[in-house]
C-alpha cells in the first residue's frame, strides 16, 4: 500500500512542477520580443520629435509676446498712476541692465535719479521677468535717444522719444516677428522688416 501511495504521489509531483515552470514563463517577454519593443518606441520618438520642437517653438514665441506686452503695458500705466519714470530694460539676472541681455530677461524699475540707467542704491527695482529664450533670440532696436531700453515717461506715462521695435528670430530664421511701438506705447506686432 505504501508503494502505491509512493507512486501516485511522484506522477502528482511531476505534474506540479511542470504546471509550475509553464506558468513563470507564460507572462514573461523573450529577450529578442523586449528588443523590437524598444526599437519600435525608438523610431516613435525620433519621428516625434521634430514635432514637439515646433510645439516648444511656437509657445516660446508667444511666451516671449505676451510677456514683453504684459511688462509694457505695466510699466506705461504705474508711469501714469504715480507719476515716476519707468524704465525696461534687457537683464541677465535683474540687477543691472544690459542691451545684449534682451534674451534672458526684461528688468523694470523706477528711475527715481532720472538718468536713464539703472543705479542700484538709488533706482527701485518694480519687477523683473525671465524669459531664458531656448529656441530664439529677443531684442530691442530703439531709436536715438533710447537705444537700449524702453523709458515711460513721468509726466505723461507715454514712452517720449523712446520708440523702435522688440525683434524675434528663431535660430532657423523661419518665424519672425517684431513688435513695433508705437507714439502711445501700443505694441503692434508685424512679421516684415524683422531684423536679426
Amino acid at each position: 500500500m505504501q508503494n502505491t501511495a509512493k507512486k501516485s504521489a511522484q506522477p502528482n509531483l511531476r505534474r506540479f512542477v511542470n504546471h509550475r515552470s509553464s506558468l513563470q514563463y507564460q507572462g514573461a517577454f523573450s529577450l529578442v520580443e523586449l528588443l523590437i519593443v524598444v526599437a519600435l518606441m525608438a523610431i516613435l520618438v525620433t519621428s516625434a520629435l521634430p514635432s514637439i520642437v515646433q510645439v516648444l517653438q511656437y509657445y516660446e514665441r508667444l511666451k516671449v509676446e505676451r510677456i514683453t506686452k504684459q511688462l509694457l503695458q505695466e510699466a506705461r500705466n504705474t508711469a501714469f498712476s504715480l507719476r515716476h519714470r519707468i524704465i525696461v530694460c534687457g537683464s541677465r539676472h535683474g540687477d543691472q541692465c544690459n542691451a545684449a541681455d534682451w534674451h534672458h530677461g526684461m528688468l523694470m524699475f523706477h528711475d527715481v535719479n532720472l538718468d536713464n540707467r539703472f543705479t542700484p542704491d538709488v533706482d527701485v527695482i518694480l519687477r523683473f521677468e525671465p524669459l531664458n529664450l531656448k529656441y530664439g533670440a529677443w531684442q530691442w532696436r530703439g531709436g536715438v535717444s533710447a537705444p537700449n531700453f524702453v523709458r515711460f515717461e513721468h509726466t505723461s506715462g507715454m514712452p517720449h522719444s523712446s520708440f523702435g521695435s522688440f525683434h524675434y528670430c528663431d535660430f532657423e530664421q523661419k518665424h519672425l516677428f517684431r513688435l513695433s511701438m508705437r507714439n502711445t506705447g501700443v505694441l503692434v506686432k508685424y512679421t516684415t522688416d524683422v531684423r536679426c
